[in-house]
């Protein structure tokens, strides 16, 4: 395929760089922050799903303009990782982004006691579900989808003591 010069900077799908950088950065702000300073992790949340969205929202423009996007993360590998991007996992990848970003302002103050495990496992499972939608072959399918499931476990049973969950 060949792209527009003025395309080649995006030439890899940024959101998913941005999702995985955000996902590795909280997590070690999370490590590395205690008391009065775990507020932190939630702005740095919410400001990584706002920096997320606006690469999506980009790229989702980008591909209705130029049609779908492939890429591979080495094509000299056997054992090559495959990233499709066309409208409708854009459009999926969009909506779980934003979804993402809603669920981690209106957490801010609901979750008090766990927030610097809460906020970093949110930002990973929207990796993974980012990630599944953008997969062009069953490994990196597996690897984001197992991304995803873990996350998703590890949420869901985050408040098992309580009642109301």
């Amino acid at each position: 395929m060949s792209y527009p010069q003025e395309f080649l900077i995006l030439n890899w799908p940024e959101v998913l760089y941005a999702l995985i950088f955000f996902v590795v950065t909280s997590t070690l702000i999370a490590i590395f922050t205690r008391g009065s300073k775990e507020k932190i992790v939630e702005y740095y949340s919410i400001f990584g799903f706002t920096v997320c969205l606006a690469f999506s929202i980009i790229r989702f423009f980008t591909v209705y303009a130029h049609g779908p996007l492939e890429f591979s993360f080495s094509p000299q590998l056997f054992t090559s990782s495959l990233v499709f991007i066309d409208g409708l996992s854009i459009y999926f990848a969009t909506i779980f982004i934003f979804i993402g970003l809603m669920a981690s302002i209106f957490s801010v103050g609901y979750i008090e006691e766990r927030k610097r495990e809460y906020y970093p496992l949110l930002l990973a499972m929207v990796t993974g579900m980012v990630g599944v939608v953008f997969s062009g072959d069953f490994i990196t399918f597996f690897i984001f989808w197992e991304m995803m499931s873990l996350t998703a476990y590890v949420l869901v049973a985050f408040y098992y003591r309580r009642w109301e969950a």
